[in-house]
């Protein structure tokens, strides 16, 4: 996913998107590239945070926490057949966040497999952050 601009409210509070630039899906994984485009970061905004403090987030639609994830968050997922997301931010140089890493989970993960996909995208995310730097 990369940030952009979005447009202003009527009270001129900047409404900020993020779109999904590339996708990789398994065999017989159906495409949402087309579905995530200009998406309102609000709707995440408590998974978004958990990025800025611990470098990634995990939102796991079969242990809901109403309290510290949007309930739409978690219902979205569950529509898509979706039943774990894994996020990790990616920063510029100048360590500026410019979009995040994700993975998801649309079949039951194995023993270990979400803490695995947080460890390969951390040092996928640290490649990617640089060279978006480099053509900057």
């Amino acid at each position: 996913m990369e940030f952009h601009n979005g447009i202003s409210n009527f009270a001129n509070l900047s409404l900020f998107r993020a779109s999904c630039t590339y996708e990789v899906c398994m065999p017989d994984i159906q495409s949402e590239i087309a579905r995530r485009a200009d998406i309102f970061i609000q709707m995440y905004v408590r998974s978004l945070s958990d990025l800025l403090t611990k470098d990634y987030a995990v939102v796991d639609t079969r242990t809901p926490d109403y309290e510290n994830d949007t309930k739409i968050g978690h219902e979205v997922l569950k529509t898509r057949n979706i039943i774990a997301v894994v996020r990790v931010k990616i920063v510029n140089v100048y360590n500026q966040i410019i979009g995040y890493l994700g993975i998801d989970f649309c079949k039951e993960p194995k023993e270990g497999q979400i803490e695995q996909g947080i460890e390969r995208l951390k040092a996928a995310a640290v490649e990617l952050g640089a060279l978006l730097s480099a053509k900057s």
